[in-house]
């Protein structure tokens, strides 16, 4: 048996070319049959694309649990090292009680005089 007829649509997903079908066949393709095929190349292409978004969501999805985990024990560390070292509430831009140059708990500033007073 020889090839009658062949027939083709391209995969486009909102003007992207994601390939093409094609059809060939030992008899003569209706009408009916080459709609057929236009319509199954649309659901194709969108098929095509959505398995595309989703590996790219897969993809992303991987890079932000490798992130999320490098974050959680750059975290991990710095407690860690809070741990050891010991943590002293203060406030920003002064140094921590019993540092050195600070006056710490048992001793009182220096008082400050005015040159008028």
């Amino acid at each position: 048996m020889e090839i009658k007829s062949a027939a083709g649509f391209p995969l486009e997903f909102r003007g992207e070319q994601l390939g093409s079908i094609g059809f060939l066949a030992h008899r003569r393709i209706t009408t009916e049959e080459f709609a057929l095929l236009g319509i199954f190349a649309d659901q194709a292409a969108l098929a095509i694309r959505n398995a595309q978004l989703y590996q790219e969501i897969e993809r992303y999805r991987d890079r932000l649990e490798q992130e999320n985990a490098y974050l959680q024990e750059a975290i991990a560390e710095e407690r860690g090292f809070e741990g050891i070292v010991g943590e002293s509430p203060r406030t920003p831009g002064r140094p921590a009680e019993g540092a050195a140059g600070s006056p710490g708990r048992n001793h009182r500033a220096p008082h400050r005089r005015d040159r008028h007073g």
